[in-house]
């Protein structure tokens, strides 16, 4: 009876990344094994003398390989692969001021910019506002907008900024 094996290492890559494939079999009849995989690997055929290829598959899926001998009976084997999602990268924020020191009375303009952020909100920075855009519903898709504060300030005033990774105020943050 023929016999089979697949394996893949390793078993979990991110998209974009790759994975060997490797795979043995004995008492088949024409040293060539069916293959067939449920996403983007496909279909068709492995010789044994070539045991093992790359493949950078772009889903998780099932492979599974047939061995046939000259009397006609088969043997299967499969083996998985995990691909998961990139990583997205953590939220970034920046806050300045221009100018960053001036006579009492002065109004500085704040520029906010953020990346990879899903909510953005006013920590601290007394009458601070957002032209228009209510602190805590400002996100990363208004970056780069100018900010003034609706009166001129007086003594030492610190102003900051604090983004959010996801809409509701949740996952990494960046101040």
């Amino acid at each position: 009876a023929p016999t089979c094996s697949l394996s893949f290492s390793p078993a979990r890559i991110t998209r974009g990344g790759s994975s060997t494939a490797t795979w043995t079999s004995t008492g088949d009849a024409d040293d060539t094994l069916q293959y067939s995989c449920t996403g983007d690997i496909g279909n068709g055929v492995l010789t044994p003398a070539n045991n093992k290829t790359s493949v950078s598959p772009t889903q998780s899926q099932t492979c599974t390989l047939t061995a046939i001998n000259s009397a006609g009976t088969s043997a299967t084997c499969s083996a998985g692969i995990t691909v998961d999602a990139p990583a997205t990268p953590a939220p970034t924020a920046t806050l300045t001021a221009d100018p960053t020191s001036m006579a009492q009375g002065g109004v500085p303009v704040l520029t906010w910019s953020s990346t990879n952020a899903g909510n953005c909100s006013v920590l601290t920075g007394a009458g601070f506002h957002t032209n228009g855009l209510t602190a805590g519903d400002t996100s990363g898709a208004y970056a780069s907008q100018g900010v003034t504060p609706p009166s001129p300030l007086a003594g030492t005033t610190t102003f900051s900024i604090r983004c959010y990774e996801f809409a509701n105020k949740t996952g990494r943050t960046a101040d």
